[in-house]
C-alpha cells in the first residue's frame, strides 16, 4: 500500500497491528511488514494457488463434464471431483471466517472472490483450502453495538459485490459484510447446481434491462428469479 494523504504511516501501523491478531483457519495470516519509502509492505502466508474466480471456472468445467456424462446416459455413479466437493465445503469454512472477523469487532467492506483465495493442501479433507484475504480497506468498530457509522464507500470496493446502503452511501455495518459474502455464495451455487449457466452467462442476465454492470445491490430480484435464466 502507498502511504499518503489517503492513509499515513501511522494508519498503516494500526491496521497491521490489528492484522496481527488474526489467526482463524480460513484467513490470510500476516508474517511480517516493513516500510521503503513511502510504500508500506506486508508479507502474507500462505501463497494460494488462484483466487476464487478462476476456481469457479475450473470447478464449472468439471460439473459441465460430469452433465455431460450423464447426458449420454452413463449408467454407474459418477465419483465428485475433489475440487467439486472442496466447493461444497467452502460455504462454511466462508461463513466461519466471517464470523470471526466480525467478533474482534472488524468489518472487511471488500468481500469479493478476488479477495477469496484457494490452495491444494494435503491435510484438506477434499484436497483444498480457501481464505478470506486482502484487508487493505477493512475497519474496526469499538465496539459490536458501534456497527454503523455512515462512511463513504472506498474507491477500491468492488461495487459489484456491495450492499444497498453502502451503495447508498448510508450507514451500514456487518451486515454489508453478510450480503457480500451471500453475494460470493450465489454464484458459487451457480456453478455448483446447474449446467446451464457459469458465472459470467449469469453476470449477463443480471445485467438485462439495467445499465450493463449487473450489480447486485441493483438486481437482487433478478437473483432470486435465476430460475428464469
Amino acid at each position: 500500500m502507498l502511504c499518503g494523504w489517503r492513509m499515513t504511516v501511522e494508519e498503516a501501523l494500526i491496521e497491521v497491528e490489528h492484522l496481527q491478531n488474526l489467526r482463524p483457519p480460513h484467513m490470510i495470516q500476516l508474517v511480517g511488514s516493513y516500510l521503503q519509502g513511502k510504500r508500506f509492505s506486508v508479507l502474507l502466508y500462505p501463497v494460494a494457488d488462484c483466487d476464487l474466480s478462476v476456481f469457479l471456472e475450473e470447478v464449472h468445467d468439471l460439473v459441465q463434464e460430469t452433465c455431460d456424462l450423464k447426458n449420454r446416459g452413463a449408467t454407474t455413479q459418477i465419483p465428485l471431483q475433489p475440487a467439486i466437493s472442496s466447493m461444497w465445503s467452502f460455504f462454511g469454512c466462508l461463513a466461519d471466517a466471517l464470523r470471526y472477523i466480525h467478533s474482534t469487532a472488524r468489518k472487511h467492506l471488500d468481500i469479493k472472490p478476488g479477495n477469496i483465495l484457494v490452495r491444494k493442501h494435503p491435510l484438506a479433507k477434499y484436497g483444498y483450502r480457501v481464505y478470506i484475504a486482502d484487508f487493505g480497506i477493512s475497519r474496526s468498530f469499538k465496539s459490536l453495538d458501534h456497527s454503523t457509522a455512515k462512511q463513504t464507500p472506498t474507491p477500491t470496493a468492488h461495487l459489484k459485490y456491495c450492499a444497498p446502503e453502502v451503495w447508498e452511501q448510508d450507514v451500514h455495518g456487518r451486515a454489508a459484510d453478510v450480503f457480500s459474502l451471500v453475494c460470493v455464495f450465489t454464484e458459487m451455487l451457480t456453478v455448483l447446481c446447474g449446467c446451464k449457466c457459469n458465472v459470467e452467462e449469469f453476470a449477463e442476465f443480471r445485467a438485462r434491462n439495467t445499465d450493463g454492470n449487473g450489480a447486485y445491490h441493483e438486481t437482487i430480484d433478478r437473483v432470486f428469479n435465476g430460475r428464469n435464466i
